[in-house]
Formats: structure tokens, C-alpha cells, sequence
């Protein structure tokens, strides 16, 4: 069974007009090395400005930090110093972008967030993938088809979704007819789930 993990705890950067700030400045960073110290400064100076948030601790560089919430976002990656930026951050950072939403928004994180996933340790190419967002939103789905209210809570995650290994691949005919198995996360991976979920319905 596949941890369903998330970042540290940092869900308000996940809001799209954040994310959108955010892609407006690593975009204009991209191939520069942010592990050069004033490169790092003028990365975290810039960020701080645009975003109007902090990205702490200054004793910290931007890329320790906060790395994970630049891939889970789907915006940029360290390679070996480089900041690499991805097609989608550089869509996002253009004012007439294609992606003016945060059902267009949504709609990408959706189909490219995974499990494994490159930002978190252990990740490997031979396991299966896992698309939460996937599995979460065709589980609503499911709920409202069979006559329920379309809503979720963690619980229903463990025990129906992740309980029952669904990857977010099958059909909605698949979800209609999961049963409850009863698992339950633990300790910090229910917060994980928590702000994965969390992220999902700020970006709806």
C-alpha cells in the first residue's frame, strides 16, 4: 500500500493566485544556480515581494525549504544547482496564460501528480502510480451517482480510497461499488492526507 504524502504543513501556498506568483518568479530564474548565495538571496528577495509571503528561515536556502512545494506544484526542480522549470510554470507565469483558473489549474495538477513522486524520499520507477486527486475526485463522483452527498473526510480516504488500493486509474463504475476496509492513517500521515485534501479543495 502507497503512503499518500504531501509538504510540511505549508497548504497557503498552494492557493492559485499564490502559485501563480510564485511561477511568475522561478520562471525568471530558470537555469540559474540557487545554490549560489546571492543568487538564493535574490530568489527569496523576489518571492517575498511577489508573493507577499515569507519563505523562511533566512538561514535556510529558498530550495531546503521549500523545494517540495515547487515540484508538488508542479512549477520547478533542483538539478544539481539548477532551477528547472516546468512548461506549466511557464504557462502560469504569463499574464495572458491558457491557465486562468483553478479549474485549469486543477485540471493539470490532476492528471501529473503521482505516487511515487520525485520530491519525496524512497521514490522509485517499479511501483505502480497512485493519481490521489484522481482517485478522490471519480470517489465524489461516485458518492453523488449513487446518490450520496459528494463530500469526503479522511476517514473515507483511509478506509475506502487508500484502504482499497485504488490508483485513480479505474472507472467510476470501480468507485460505485468500494466497501469500507477500515484502515486508518497514523501519526503524521493523517496530516499529509489532511493537507493533501486540503490543497485539492482550495485549487476547486
Amino acid at each position: 500500500m502507497i503512503e499518500w504524502r504531501w509538504d510540511q504543513g505549508r497548504v497557503l501556498y498552494f492557493q492559485f493566485d499564490v502559485i501563480k506568483e510564485i511561477a511568475k518568479v522561478l520562471a525568471k530564474f530558470e537555469n540559474k544556480n540557487i545554490n549560489d548565495d546571492a543568487v538564493n538571496e535574490e530568489l527569496r528577495s523576489s518571492l517575498m515581494t511577489s508573493v507577499g509571503m515569507p519563505f523562511a528561515p533566512n538561514h535556510y536556502k529558498v530550495n531546503r525549504n521549500y523545494a517540495r512545494v515547487f515540484q508538488c506544484a508542479m512549477l520547478a526542480r533542483n538539478e544539481e544547482g539548477a532551477l528547472v522549470v516546468s512548461d506549466l510554470c511557464k504557462m502560469l507565469s504569463k499574464d495572458d496564460s491558457l491557465i486562468s483558473n483553478c479549474d485549469d489549474y486543477l485540471y493539470e495538477i490532476v492528471k501529473r501528480f503521482r505516487y511515487p513522486f520525485p520530491a519525496f524520499q524512497d521514490y522509485d520507477i517499479i511501483t505502480p502510480r497512485v493519481y490521489p486527486f484522481c482517485a478522490v475526485i471519480k470517489f465524489l463522483i461516485a458518492k453523488k451517482e449513487n446518490g450520496a452527498e459528494a463530500k469526503v473526510c479522511i476517514e473515507d480516504i483511509c478506509s475506502y480510497i487508500i484502504g482499497n488500493s485504488c490508483t485513480g486509474l479505474e472507472d467510476i463504475s470501480f468507485y460505485k461499488q468500494l466497501n469500507p476496509t477500515g484502515y486508518l492513517a497514523t501519526g503524521d500521515s493523517v496530516r499529509q492526507i489532511r493537507d493533501l485534501e486540503a490543497v485539492r479543495e482550495i485549487a476547486s
